[in-house]
């Protein structure tokens, strides 16, 4: 058990030793450069930092638009929440005859002609 803590160690060591020797060899590749040389590694560093900052854009263009959305979804929820409650309010107000289920099985219609023909004279007013 001990060699794989030792082990592990050894890698960590060799990993920040790795980082170290490239990070000194791009110095010393700056330092050695020429003006024009200098100059590419220069955009391309520019280049790079603006491929980050088009990378953090694009997210908070995307959860801008993610937070749009929720809002307009919620705004339609709400007015259809609002549209069902109205619908109910003049549903209850007035009331429809419904004539499906006033007919017997054995087709009998007396029910129905009864409640159609009660419809029809409320509409009636005396003269």
């Amino acid at each position: 058990m001990g060699m794989g803590f030792l082990d592990s160690i050894k890698a960590m060591f060799s990993e920040g030793t790795k980082s170290l020797d490239e990070d000194l060899s791009r110095r010393e590749a700056e330092r050695n450069a020429t003006p024009e040389q200098r100059m590419e590694m220069l955009q391309d560093e520019i280049e790079d930092n603006d491929s980050a900052f088009e990378d953090l854009q694009s997210k908070i263009d995307r959860k801008g638009a993610v937070a749009l959305a929720e809002t307009e979804l919620d705004e339609q929820e709400r007015q259809a929440s609002l549209d069902r409650a109205q619908s109910n309010q003049q549903a209850d107000q007035h009331p429809t005859v419904n004539t499906t289920n006033a007919t017997s099985d054995d087709g009998d219609d007396e029910i129905t002609d009864a409640v159609l023909a009660e419809t029809d004279n409320s509409g009636d007013t005396e003269q």
